[in-house]
């Protein structure tokens, strides 16, 4: 979900008033008598509510040095007042100074240890001073004593969050969509929590169960066509992903999503209609070109790909991605030599991708030039040695030179990386029977044969003699059953 536009889950942390309803926007006659008085230099007299009053006033106009002034006129006339304690902790913590913040609220704690704001300002405080501990504390002191649970459940799992601990944070969203399903931003922060974890299954859970409480939502039915997208169920996406299109036609992160189901169907020019509809919602960016261009190259449209890919370029000359389409493209032309540019281009921006050194691998090894090819893919292995195909590419370059025993070794090393893959185990035994090497070969033959019978076929691709075959084939009949 890393399209899709988040808002703050709380609201103000250093004040839930009970008297919501009726914030202090204007300066009314209270206001103006109390700043009378100041300008008089006399003492008046005010009721503990009018006191609150104006400390709220200037709160809300973010005049701190006037409120703090309100709270020490007010302290003098209401020495004992828990609730002029915990508003001057309120002042100290909107100025910025959270320890004498802090000095005060503990102070009002000594007069009232069960008070919802001053649990809540505590934890603010905590908060801003790093101590996630302490405020993690403070705010399930909170939890009976509060009216909307939901608020104190999110920053329960925001104080998790800080405390990089997103198991537990996603446990404390849960709990406030149970209490309020309405919390549209509690499920969307609790989404990206849970791709986060990879956990992909659960956010389809998780919406799921939303949808059919709120089936008029296009977001909750976007995020759940995207979870399902990831875990593969493409045909769900599809419709889940249409049906925020339905609710909302101008969610251009939905076309976005849409566009990627209809790639991992194969229905590669409907993607690329998605794609294109995302790219009149939201306009142009590097991302979006790429994607077009992939659209365009699974059609076997190289040109109009090419133009994407370039098009994308021009909005960011460093986008790895496009680098790589175009050199992709290249390739399947078999222009190796250009396509060298483009593909080592991306390599160099970005060296952790597979994906680029194997392709450059091609490149490279077509040209002629098959030291570099080696290296390629040495680096590929780097970036992912759990991959037998790469392995396997790698060595057949040393195999194709002669040098069976190196070509052996790289297998060895990959059966190391991938032991259950009976193609690299077949492929180990051939390039050991070319090398002279029979009894190690036969050795390696028979694991392979456990882990996948059916394959030992590829072997006769490898050996014509008949001398060969036989040997081969005693051992083989020994594994039919």
């Amino acid at each position: 979900m890393p399209y899709w536009p988040r808002q703050a889950v709380t609201k103000n942390p250093t004040r839930m008033s009970k008297n919501k309803n009726n914030p202090v926007e204007t300066k009314d006659e209270t206001v103006r008598r109390f700043e009378q008085m100041l300008k008089d230099d006399v003492v008046l007299f005010f009721d503990l509510d009018a006191f609150e009053h104006i400390i709220d006033y200037y709160l809300l106009q973010n005049q701190t040095a006037k409120a703090l002034k309100a709270c020490e006129i007010a302290l003098a006339q209401y020495p004992f007042s828990t609730q002029l304690l915990l508003n001057r902790a309120r002042v100290y913590a909107q100025a910025g100074q959270f320890k004498k913040a802090l000095a005060q609220a503990d102070e009002a704690e000594r007069y009232n240890s069960s008070d919802e704001e001053l649990m809540l300002l505590k934890a603010y405080i905590h908060t801003a001073l790093e101590q996630y501990r302490p405020a993690l504390a403070y705010l399930k002191r909170a939890l009976p004593l509060a009216e909307d649970k939901d608020e104190i459940y999110c920053r329960i799992a925001e104080t998790y969050m800080r405390l990089e601990e997103p198991k537990r944070a996603a446990e404390n969203f849960m709990e406030a969509i149970h209490l309020n399903p309405d919390n549209q931003d509690a499920l969307l922060t609790l989404a990206d929590i849970l791709e986060e974890l990879n956990e992909s299954a659960r956010g389809v859970e998780v919406l799921a169960s939303f949808v059919q409480e709120s089936p008029d939502s296009h977001w909750a039915w976007h995020n759940l066509g995207t979870f399902q997208n990831e875990i593969g169920q493409y045909d769900q996406a599809v419709e889940g992903l249409k049906r925020s299109i339905s609710l909302k036609e101008s969610c251009s992160p939905a076309w976005f999503n849409l566009g990627h189901a209809h790639m991992n169907r194969q229905e590669y020019g409907l993607a690329g209609d998605c794609y294109a509809r995302t790219l009149e919602l939201q306009g142009p960016y590097a991302e979006l070109h790429c994607c077009i261009g992939a659209a365009y190259e699974k059609q076997g449209k190289f040109d109009l790909a090419s133009k994407s890919y370039n098009a994308a370029l021009k909005l960011d000359e460093n986008y790895d991605d496009a680098y790589f389409g175009i050199g992709s493209c290249l390739n399947s032309l078999e222009k190796w030599y250009e396509a060298l540019h483009y593909l080592r281009k991306a390599t160099k921006l970005n060296p952790f991708e597979e994906g680029y050194w194997l392709a450059l691998a091609e490149a490279e090894y077509e040209t002629g030039n098959v030291v570099s090819a080696l290296e390629a893919y040495k680096q590929a292995v780097d970036v992912n040695p759990e991959n037998p195909d790469t392995w396997m590419d790698w060595s057949y370059i040393l195999y194709e030179q002669g040098d069976f025993a190196q070509a052996a070794d790289l297998i060895k090393s990959g059966i190391d990386d991938c032991p259950n893959n009976a193609d690299l185990y077949y492929r180990l035994c051939a390039y050991l029977i070319s090398d002279g090497k029979y009894k190690q070969a036969f050795s390696y033959l028979e694991n392979a044969l456990i882990l996948d019978y059916e394959k030992h076929v590829v072997l006769y691709e490898f050996f014509t003699e008949t001398d060969i075959q036989k040997a081969l084939l005693k051992i083989i009949n020994q594994y039919k059953q």
